[in-house]
């Protein structure tokens, strides 16, 4: 969430709307160029102007407060936190994986929950890549 941007805009592939309810393909009409015909952004509003587009017009359009907008950056900052403390704990079995179980899966027990055999490892043959998921959800990343 930023100065400039509205509020309601979650991302033109999560949801066909917006948190505010508006549909944003609606919204923008048919055509190419969907993004650059949003009111939701300053950057696609700015490169809509310059390339002579107009831009649609929203009337559910708001921008964050200033208070909304610290709470969605604490929010951020807790989330990338959380997700560093989880890798901290994970990367080391997964280094193991890697020395010992290139291009095959195996089941070791996660660090972040605890539970016995439940974090799967995989390790690519090719390039040593790892995907990882804990079967209680936790934690699941591929690199």
């Amino acid at each position: 969430m930023r100065e400039g941007d509205c509020k309601h805009y979650a991302g033109l592939y999560r949801a066909e709307a917006c948190d505010a309810g508006v549909n944003l393909r609606e919204l923008a009409g048919p055509g190419d160029g969907l993004a650059l015909r949003l009111p939701c952004l300053k950057d696609f509003r700015d490169r809509a102007e310059a390339k002579g587009l107009p831009a649609a017009s929203c009337p559910s359009y708001r921008e964050p407060t200033d208070a909304e907008i610290e709470a969605d950056r604490a929010e951020e900052e807790a989330l990338f936190a959380e997700s560093d403390r989880k890798m901290r704990l994970v990367m080391p079995v997964v280094a193991g994986c890697r020395k010992a179980h290139r291009g095959e899966v195996v089941d070791r027990d996660c660090p972040v929950c605890g539970a016995e055999g439940a974090l799967r490892v995989g390790i690519a043959s090719y390039n040593g890549h790892a995907r990882v998921a804990c079967k209680n959800g936790c934690v699941s990343f591929v690199e």
